[in-house]
C-alpha cells in the first residue's frame, strides 16, 4: 500500500476532540466512561462512568448528549482481535505512519479488511535509531449494534478500538508519556484483562524502557485451569521484563468471574496522578477500566498513536459526485428505461401544458379587458370624439385652404403672401388694378362660409410706372377661419371658364379647346397677342421685373426693426438678401445689408414666439387669376 492514503488520513483526523466517551461491553452490560483533557492536554479528568444495559443505545446517546462528547471509542469485542509488536525507523510523522501502514497490511492476516486495522508508536523505546510500534487487527463480524446507525446524523463520530490498546493505555504506553517512568525507574506497570466465555487474556505491560503487549487465547476448561492460566500470563510478562514481583503488588484474579481485569498498584498509581477525580481502586477499575484506558488514551495520543483508535466496524462509504453517483444509478437497466419513458411524456405534455398555460392567461386577460371595456367604454368613446374635435380644430388642411383662397381670387389681382397660424387670424397680401377688385376678393371670401370676419386692413394706391404694372393697388386682407373643413362656396371653376376666356372673350383664335392650348393658339398671332400672354402667364411684367436690378434698401435702425411683425421682418430680410446677390455693390453695403438681413431674421423669430397658435403655414402665388394660370 503506497503512503498516499496515509496522507489523506492523517489530513480527516487533525483536530483533536476536548471530551472523548469509550463503550466497553462486559457481559450483557455497557461500561460508558467520559473523560476530558487537563492541564493542556497531558492529563485527564474524569467526567463521568455509568453501566447501561447492553442494546439500550438511546440512553448510551442520551448519556453523549448530557454530557457533550466530542467523540466515542468502542472496544472490539475480545478473542477477535490480533496484535504485534514492531519496531520502525525513526523519521518524519507522515513517513512513520506510512511505514506502520504498510506493516499493517504486511503482517497482518489478509482476511482483516484496511477499515479494521490499526497502527501506532508506543511511549517505549527499542533499538537505537527506531521506535516500538503496535499493530492491530479485528476480525470477524460486529455483533453490537452501532449508536449512531448509517444515515443517521450525530455530532458524534463513533470509531473503534481493540482492548489491548486500551491496557497499554492504563500503563502508560500509549498517550501522554507516564510520570511514573521518570520518577520510579525501573517499575513495572501492569495491566491485564481477561474473558473466560471468549478465551481470551490480554495483557500490556511497561517498565519505563521496556513496553511488551500480549493477546492470548486460552481454553476456558475449569474456574481453576483459567486461574492458573491468567497467573501464569502476568508471571511469565514480568519475567520477560526482568522484574520480580514485590510482595503485594500482584493481584490475585478471580477465577470464577467471566471477565477480569487486573491492574497492579504501580499502574493504579499513575493513574491516580494521571486522572484528576479518578480513585484508583481495584473494584472499580474491574468494572470500567478497559473504557477508562480507551477514553484517556484517545484523547491524550498524539498523531502517530492516533490510528489505533480509529478502526470502523464497516467499510467508509464512497463519496461519488453528482454526475457519477447519477451514471451508476442509471446503470440499472429498470432505471434507464424509466427515465426514457418519463422523458418522452415530459416532451408530448411540456408543449400541450405551456400552450393551456398561454391560452388560461390570454383567456383572463380578454377577460379583464372586456369588464373595463364594459365600465369605461362610453367614457373613452366621448374622451376620443373631443380629442377629435380638438385636433379639427387645432389642425387646418392648410392646401385646402390655400386652394379656397385661390379660388376667390378675381381677374385682376395677384397674391403676394398668405399667412395661416391655426386658432389666430389669416393675413392676405397683394396686388390689384383697383381698389372695386380687392372688394370684390373680400366679399367672395366671406361667401364661401370658410372664412369669417375678413376685413381690409390696409390699401395703398400708386402709379404704374412705379408699380412696374398696371397692379398698382396694394393691400393686406385679414380674418378667421370658421369652418376649415366645409366645402367653400361661390369658387370660381376655371376649368368651366378659362382665364383666357375672361379676358379676351371667345372671340380670341383657338380657344375651342379651352385652357393652356388656347392660350399657347393666342401666342402664335402677331404682336398684339404676344401682349396678351404676358398678361395672362406674366399678370403685370414679371419679365420686366426680373430684368431691372434689385434696388437696395434703405438702412434700418434697431428701433425700426423692434417695431417690424413677423411677416414684415421676413419680407425686409428677403429684400436685403436679395440685394446682397448684385455684383455692382461695395463690400460696406454687402456687410450692413447683411447685418440688417440677421438682425431682421431674429426679430421674426421673436414675433412668432411672443404669439400665440402652433404651426403656420404661409404660401404665395406669382401667377394672377384666382388660382388658374
Amino acid at each position: 500500500m503506497s503512503v498516499l492514503p496515509t496522507s489523506r488520513r492523517l489530513s480527516a483526523r487533525s483536530s483533536r476532540a476536548r471530551r472523548v466517551a469509550a463503550l466497553h461491553r462486559q457481559g450483557e452490560r455497557w461500561r460508558l466512561v467520559v473523560v476530558e483533557a487537563a492541564q493542556g492536554g497531558t492529563r485527564t479528568r474524569l467526567v463521568e462512568a455509568m453501566t447501561v444495559p447492553f442494546g439500550e443505545t438511546s440512553a448510551v446517546k442520551s448519556a453523549l448528549q448530557r454530557t457533550r462528547a466530542d467523540r466515542l471509542v468502542r472496544v472490539a469485542p475480545p478473542g477477535r482481535t490480533v496484535s504485534k509488536l514492531v519496531e520502525v525507523p525513526e523519521g518524519a510523522e507522515a513517513e512513520v505512519l506510512g511505514a506502520l501502514e504498510l506493516l499493517a497490511e504486511a503482517q497482518l492476516p489478509e482476511s482483516i479488511a484496511a477499515h479494521r486495522r490499526g497502527w501506532g508508536l508506543l511511549n517505549a523505546a527499542a533499538a537505537p535509531g527506531s521506535r516500538a510500534g503496535l499493530l492491530v487487527g479485528w476480525a470477524g463480524e460486529a455483533d453490537e449494534p452501532p449508536v449512531h446507525p448509517e444515515g443517521e446524523s450525530g455530532e458524534c463520530p463513533e470509531t473503534w478500538t481493540s482492548e489491548i490498546v486500551a491496557l497499554a493505555s492504563l500503563v502508560g504506553g500509549i498517550g501522554a508519556s507516564s510520570p511514573a517512568a521518570g520518577r520510579d525507574g525501573e517499575a513495572v506497570s501492569i495491566a491485564l484483562y481477561a474473558d473466560r466465555a471468549a478465551g481470551s487474556i490480554s495483557l500490556a505491560a511497561t517498565n519505563g524502557s521496556r513496553s511488551t503487549v500480549r493477546t492470548l487465547r486460552e481454553n476456558g476448561g475449569s474456574a481453576e485451569e483459567w486461574f492458573s492460566a491468567v497467573k501464569g500470563a502476568m508471571a511469565e510478562t514480568r519475567e520477560r521484563l526482568g522484574v520480580e514481583p514485590e510482595p503485594g503488588q500482584v493481584p490475585v484474579p478471580d477465577g470464577s468471574s467471566a471477565q477480569v481485569l487486573l491492574v497492579d498498584a504501580p499502574a493504579r498509581t499513575r493513574l491516580a496522578r494521571a486522572c484528576e477525580g479518578l480513585k484508583a481502586e481495584a473494584a472499580w477499575l474491574a468494572e470500567y477500566g478497559v473504557a477508562l484506558g480507551a477514553a484517556a488514551g484517545c484523547l491524550t495520543a498524539g498523531a502517530l498513536a492516533r490510528p489505533l483508535f480509529e478502526m470502523a466496524a464497516q467499510p467508509p462509504r464512497e463519496r461519488l459526485q453528482l454526475v457519477d453517483r447519477l451514471v451508476k444509478w442509471l446503470a440499472h437497466p429498470a432505471r434507464a428505461w424509466s427515465v426514457v419513458a418519463c422523458a418522452a411524456v415530459l416532451a408530448l405534455l411540456i408543449p400541450l401544458g405551456t400552450a393551456w398555460l398561454r391560452e388560461s392567461i390570454l383567456t383572463a386577460k380578454v377577460e379583464e379587458v372586456e369588464r373595463q371595456l364594459g365600465v369605461q367604454g362610453e367614457q373613452d368613446l366621448a374622451r376620443r370624439a373631443a380629442l377629435y374635435k380638438d385636433l379639427a380644430r387645432r389642425r387646418w388642411p392648410m392646401t385646402k385652404l390655400l386652394a379656397d383662397v385661390a379660388g376667390c381670387l378675381p381677374v385682376g389681382a395677384v397674391l403676394e403672401s398668405v399667412q395661416f397660424d391655426a386658432g389666430q387670424k389669416f393675413i392676405i397680401r397683394g396686388r390689384a388694378e383697383k381698389l372695386d377688385v380687392v372688394t370684390g376678393f373680400k366679399q367672395t371670401l366671406e361667401g364661401t362660409g370658410v372664412f369669417a370676419g375678413v376685413s381690409i386692413d390696409r390699401t395703398q394706391t400708386g402709379s404704374a410706372s412705379e408699380a412696374g404694372s398696371n397692379l398698382v393697388v396694394q393691400f393686406d386682407l385679414s380674418g378667421t377661419v370658421a369652418r376649415p373643413l366645409d366645402l367653400a362656396k361661390g369658387v370660381d371653376d376655371f376649368t368651366e371658364n378659362t382665364l383666357v376666356k375672361r379676358l379676351y372673350g371667345d372671340a380670341v383664335p383657338g380657344t375651342e379647346g379651352g385652357g393652356s392650348g388656347g392660350a399657347r393658339t393666342a401666342g402664335s398671332t402677331g404682336s398684339g397677342t404676344e401682349v396678351g400672354r404676358r398678361d395672362v402667364f406674366d399678370r403685370g411684367g414679371r419679365d420686366a421685373q426680373a430684368n431691372a436690378p434689385v434696388p437696395i434698401p434703405d438702412p434700418l435702425t434697431d428701433e425700426q426693426i423692434a417695431q417690424l411683425d413677423n411677416v414684415s421682418a421676413m419680407k425686409e430680410a428677403t429684400a436685403r438678401d436679395r440685394a446682397r446677390r448684385r455684383t455692382d455693390i461695395d463690400d460696406a453695403t454687402r456687410d450692413r445689408l447683411k447685418a440688417e438681413s440677421d438682425k431682421l431674421r431674429e426679430r421674426a423669430r421673436a414675433a412668432r414666439a411672443g404669439g400665440a397658435g402652433a404651426s403656420g403655414a404661409q404660401g404665395s402665388s406669382g401667377t394672377g387669376g384666382g388660382g388658374g394660370s
